[in-house]
């Protein structure tokens, strides 16, 4: 059933290779927890890719969301985006594409908040746009090597890539969306994101705890989409096992012919 799913997330993701625009892409490879609790996997430990869908006729961004470091039980509550400060985020519509740790179809574990500057992410600053994900001890979990799939509109607006690519506020509600803090010394006293993401169940010596992680190096801009490298095998093999099929059935069909 898994690698059913995971075929077709990869069909999916390939016929948007095809026919995409603009792909922005974020790591998130920064602690901005006060108390600085650094996770334990290779960086980027999160990624999250935002890319201009050409195949609809009103304008479309597909955010795809992954979990690429965490190790253990961690696992992700919430995860923050920014939108161009022209823009209403309580306006825009969410469609739940895909995901591997639920089925689409059943009742969603992900609750989608939207506000300008109004959503807080602990010790940085206030986002426009939070996922919540499941935090009891199931399966639903957010969890390493997961990903999840939506696709944003913006009735009666335009909406592109590149809408996501603004930093969080200093203060609720605030038009200064800046990059960080700096002293009169010049000494960045406190760094703002594009994205951030709330990882629990981080274990800090005989502790389980919890960290806050952004972007520190910025956006990312892709000639092509960043596809999951486990789908993308996936789907390569499925794909030269297909094509085998076929020509395997072709030859029967041409030695019977022969033999009548």
């Amino acid at each position: 059933m898994i690698r059913l799913f995971t075929v077709l997330t990869c069909g999916h993701w390939f016929a948007a290779a095809m026919a995409s625009g603009a792909v922005l892409l974020l790591e998130l490879d920064s602690v901005f927890d006060s108390d600085k609790v650094v996770l334990a996997g290779e960086t980027p430990w999160l990624r999250v890719q935002a890319m201009d869908v050409v195949e609809v006729e009103t304008d479309t961004v597909e955010l795809l969301f992954h979990a690429t470091g965490l190790t253990g039980n961690e696992f992700i509550s919430e995860w923050y985006l920014n939108l161009n400060p022209d823009l209403d985020p309580t306006a825009l519509e969410f469609d739940l594409v895909e995901s591997s740790f639920f089925a689409p179809e059943a009742l969603s574990p992900v609750g989608v908040s939207t506000g300008y500057s109004t959503l807080k992410a602990n010790g940085n600053g206030y986002f426009d746009i939070e996922f919540s994900f499941e935090t009891a001890a199931t399966d639903a979990r957010f969890m390493n090597g997961d990903y999840i799939v939506y696709e944003v509109s913006l009735p009666g607006g335009s909406l592109s890539a590149a809408d996501f690519d603004f930093y969080s506020t200093q203060s609720m509600g605030s038009d200064a969306n800046i990059g960080a803090m700096t002293n009169p010394q010049g000494t960045v006293i406190k760094e703002f994101f594009a994205t951030g993401a709330h990882v629990q169940s981080v274990a800090s010596g005989e502790m389980i705890t919890s960290t806050w992680v952004g972007d520190a190096d910025g956006t990312i801009v892709l000639t092509e989409p960043y596809l999951i490298p486990e789908v993308s095998q996936v789907w390569f093999v499925g794909l030269v096992g297909g094509l085998a099929l076929i020509l395997k059935c072709r030859a029967v069909r041409h030695a019977r012919s022969a033999w009548r």
